[in-house]
């Protein structure tokens, strides 16, 4: 370093000396300060004397606003608890450390502050020259207390679609007809992978108009064990298996004599009302009846309907096939497979009208319904006219366990001067080649069509609303559902106790109800209740189980739930 020049003259020589000794003096201090570890800091750090230790410390440091925060401080002088001592609290406001009007006391080397600030906020404590570092407390928006719950006394549930949702949506099939879909493009659509082809198909299909139950379910079947035959027109007759008459013995038996059949012991028993012709009582085994018209009772004059009492609908083609099952009876509509689907009541004829423009909606139920048959039927190469059931000698029943048949009723609908059974049958001759008719298949095999009215806006993997997953029934967009026409299941409201919500989720009580899962199509799959108490419980289910367990909902796709206190 170079030296300053000297001062020309003595007084300015005791000047520059005395001014050197008291700069000596200051750095020896400055040397004194570093050497015990002590360093001079901003503002915002924390400046204290040697061998005092002044700290402040917060349990929570982030608080809700309106929320008070504590501030802990310690208070050390070598090491030892300060006995007593007054410490005050200082906010850094503005760009600077100001005091604050709150102090504390210290006893045995503690104290305790509470803050209370409206935003983030930077505190310290000073103790004379001794200040602790700075502590931050944020401060975070407030939460609204939650309000009180009140148990609900019925909840409103608002939805769409009606049914299952797996495969067709005929509601969809009508309107993608409108808008120019053939038959196998509308199949196309709903059958993932499936093909329309023309095939050979059995001959006749049997299928069970009344008796017992084939299939396990509870409702469906027959409760009573006794009806009447009787025809609307025309002639007929009783026949063994064999073909042997067995009633009339000799002359007509018209529309004006009826047939009373039940069960004597394990047999059919027979008995005729309105006749004085032979026998007017009988048993066997098993029995047919016979109608003029048929190709069964050629010859015999005016075609004529036949009708069971309590059966879903009439009978123009065919016999009918009676029997005893497990003390049961049991009748069968035996007929050709193309004069069954005549009598398939799964969709408004009327949509085929040149009006409507939906013929090929009505052709694509055609093609479904016999596809599904043959799979009822269990066609296989080995038994090309299929298998009966043994538990109603039958190969499928005539409602919604298989497909609604009702005969003559539907092929023969009319309304005013139209005759809408026309329109129907011709969609299903559309659908005919000679003895080969088309059929909807899966890798050459005939597939079981599953249908439905109209969906939520997609249809559903199978697996989503039964238990297996099927290659060709999987979850496809179906907005047509929800722009047909007519549909009045596009939206639909239903109401349901709140009881009853309470005994599916096991609450005391329930205050909300709302779908916290949904499946690939949108329906509901994951329900969850909330009670008073704020409890809750979840209830998960396969699509159509959580819609039964509801009070058969008319489908799962549940769009708001609203309770009703």
């Amino acid at each position: 370093m170079t030296k300053p020049p000297r001062p020309a003259n003595r007084a300015l020589t005791r000047a520059y000396v005395e001014s050197r000794h008291r700069f000596s003096a200051f750095a020896a201090i400055l040397a004194l300060i570093g050497a015990l570890g002590v360093s001079a800091a901003p503002a915002s750090h924390a400046v204290q004397p040697a061998k005092v230790t002044l700290q402040a410390t917060a349990p929570k440091t982030t608080i809700t606003r309106g929320a008070k925060a504590t501030i802990k401080v310690v208070f050390k002088k070598k090491g030892k608890p300060v006995t007593k001592a007054s410490v005050r609290l200082q906010k850094y406001d503005g760009g600077k450390w100001k005091n604050t009007s709150v102090k504390a006391t210290i006893a045995k080397g503690k104290a305790s502050i509470k803050v209370k600030p409206a935003k983030t906020s930077k505190y310290r404590i000073k103790q004379g020259s001794s200040y602790s570092k700075s502590i931050t407390i944020k401060v975070k928006a407030s939460v609204a207390a939650p309000s009180k719950l009140t148990a609900a006394r019925a909840f409103t549930i608002n939805g769409s679609g009606f049914g299952h949702g797996v495969g067709m949506s005929q509601f969809g099939a009508y309107e993608r007809a409108r808008e120019g879909d053939s038959a196998a493009t509308i199949l196309r659509a709903y059958y993932t992978g499936a093909k329309v082809q023309t095939i050979a198909v059995p001959a006749r299909i049997g299928v069970q108009v009344f008796g017992p139950e084939p299939y396990s379910f509870s409702g469906y079947a027959d409760s009573a064990n006794t009806t009447t035959f009787s025809v609307d027109r025309g002639r007929w007759r009783v026949v063994d298996p064999e073909g042997n008459v067995i009633f009339p013995s000799s002359g007509i038996a018209t529309k004006g004599m009826k047939l009373k059949l039940s069960i004597s012991g394990s047999r059919v028993k027979a008995d005729v009302t309105g006749s004085s012709l032979t026998p007017l009582s009988w048993t066997a085994d098993g029995m047919i009846l016979q109608w003029s018209g048929t190709d069964e009772f050629p010859g015999a004059g005016t075609a004529a309907v036949a009708k069971i009492t309590g059966a879903n609908g009439t009978y123009r083609h065919g016999v009918l096939k009676v029997s005893a099952i497990d003390k049961r009876l049991n009748i069968v509509n035996d007929l050709p497979l193309n004069e069954y689907l005549y009598g398939i009541a799964e969709m408004p004829s009327s949509w085929g009208s040149a009006k409507n423009q939906g013929a090929a909606a009505l052709s694509a139920q055609a093609i479904t319904a016999r596809s599904y048959a043959l799979v009822r039927m269990r066609v296989t190469a080995a038994k090309p006219q299929g298998k009966l059931k043994a538990k109603c000698n039958c190969h499928l029943v005539d409602d919604v366990r298989d497909q609604n048949y009702t005969g003559w009723n539907k092929e023969n609908e009319t309304v005013g001067t139209t005759n809408y059974g026309a329109i129907w049958k011709a969609a299903v001759d559309a659908t005919i080649s000679g003895a080969q008719a088309q059929v909807l298949t899966h890798k050459n095999a005939p597939i079981a069509t599953y249908y439905y009215s109209s969906s939520g806006g997609a249809t559903a993997n199978s697996e989503d609303v039964w238990a297996t997953p099927v290659d060709y029934l999987k979850s496809v967009d179906d907005a047509q559902s929800l722009r047909a026409p007519g549909n009045a299941m596009a939206s639909w409201t239903r109401t349901i106790a709140a009881s009853r919500v309470a005994s599916v989720f096991g609450l005391p009580n329930v205050a909300k109800l709302e779908v916290t899962e949904r499946y690939a199509s949108g329906q509901a799959k994951t329900l969850r209740a909330t009670s008073t108490s704020g409890k809750t419980a979840t209830y998960t289910a396969k699509a159509d189980v959580v819609r039964s367990r509801l009070g058969s909902m008319p489908s799962s796709w549940f769009t708001s739930i609203t309770p009703t206190n």
